[in-house]
């Protein structure tokens, strides 16, 4: 878990749409993809994006055993939000549906049954970072709880 000098680096209380829902069938981890409505969530995403290339580069040497420009990262990292004009920021995270923690309106707490376009509240960890053996990296967006409507 990624934490900074005021705990683990968290972000909460920002509207998502759910796009690419996770498989309710299936256990463990799955991928899920969120459109970011709120724009302190692209503004939290873009600052994490923004520290994690500046780490990658500053430690490099010890990372990717050769020292690298802040363009050779960009050209390897996989940032947490997709900014693709014209779209609405998305992003990808990960979603464990037996682990996480739901909550609702009606106080009912379990897992929602049709996540397709399902507008979210989310609780988001940094988890870590990822380095894939093609040379690309990232950080590991870790959803933890879930508000819905």
């Amino acid at each position: 878990m990624l934490t900074s000098n005021k705990g683990t680096v968290q972000h909460t209380d920002s509207e998502c749409c759910v796009e690419i829902s996770p498989d309710p069938l299936v256990e463990g981890r799955l991928e899920i993809q969120l459109q970011v409505i709120d724009p302190s969530l692209a503004d939290w995403c873009y600052d994490a994006d923004e520290w994690a290339l500046n780490y990658f580069v500053s430690h490099s040497l010890r990372l990717f055993k050769k020292p690298l420009t802040l363009m050779d990262i960009k050209a390897r990292y996989c940032p947490i939000t997709d900014r693709t004009y014209p779209r609405e920021p998305c992003m990808l995270s990960s979603i464990d549906t037996k682990t996480v923690a739901y909550s609702s309106p009606t106080g009912v707490v379990v897992a929602p049954s049709d996540w397709d376009l399902l507008e979210v509240t989310p609780v988001f960890n940094i988890k870590s970072m990822w380095f894939a053996h093609r040379g690309t990296c990232g950080l590991t967006l870790d959803m933890i709880e879930v508000s819905y409507e």
